[in-house]
């Protein structure tokens, strides 16, 4: 279609095959509709994935309303939170840079190890950010105290909507911020 912006994505590595026989331009539409097909046939053949990655259950916020409406949604532990992070002096800082990449890929991993559970490889975040910049689909953001990165999410944009999926935090300062605030900051 002509006028129509495109960017190829990096979904899983069952998907690297597919993505790599297309040229970058291939609609994304098409791409996953055809995974999607894959994997339903593998699902219908008893097979099952080994973990899930990704978050199974999706919360919807409206960034249209006032910072205050927004806050009468959540639950008061979640107020709570925001509130006492930016009283502690946390500020939330947007970084798609190369550096920025860094950081992110630094706080999943120290997070996911913490937990003991293992993510996705640094390989996919480089493809991932590289085909997703460029085109403005999505951006980092990291809660900030004392010059020190604490906590990371990136969002990535598709039509109306911008979507955390990834991110994660160190196990540093507990005491001024919740992984959380920087999910609502970075609404803004």
């Amino acid at each position: 279609v002509t006028g129509v912006q495109t960017c190829a994505l990096p979904i899983s590595p069952s998907f690297r095959g597919h993505a790599e026989s297309e040229s970058l331009g291939v609609p994304v539409v098409r791409l996953l509709r055809d995974f999607a097909q894959r994997q339903a046939r593998g699902f219908l053949g008893g097979l099952q994935p080994k973990s899930w990655k990704e978050p199974r259950n999706t919360l919807y916020i409206d960034l249209s309303l006032s910072e205050t409406a927004i806050l009468e949604q959540m639950k008061p532990k979640g107020r709570y939170n925001i509130r006492l992070a930016r009283r502690k002096g946390v500020s939330v800082v947007e970084d798609p840079s190369p550096e920025g990449v860094a950081d992110f890929l630094d706080i999943y991993d120290e997070t996911f190890s913490r937990h003991d559970i293992s993510g996705h490889s640094e390989e996919y975040f480089r493809e991932l950010t590289a085909r997703l910049f460029p085109c403005d689909r999505g951006t980092i953001f990291f809660a900030e105290y004392r010059d020190m990165r604490l906590a990371t999410a990136m969002v990535i944009y598709g039509g109306d909507r911008a979507t955390y999926t990834y991110g994660g935090s160190r196990d540093l300062h507990r005491n001024v911020i919740d992984r959380k605030s920087t999910r609502l900051n970075s609404s803004h």
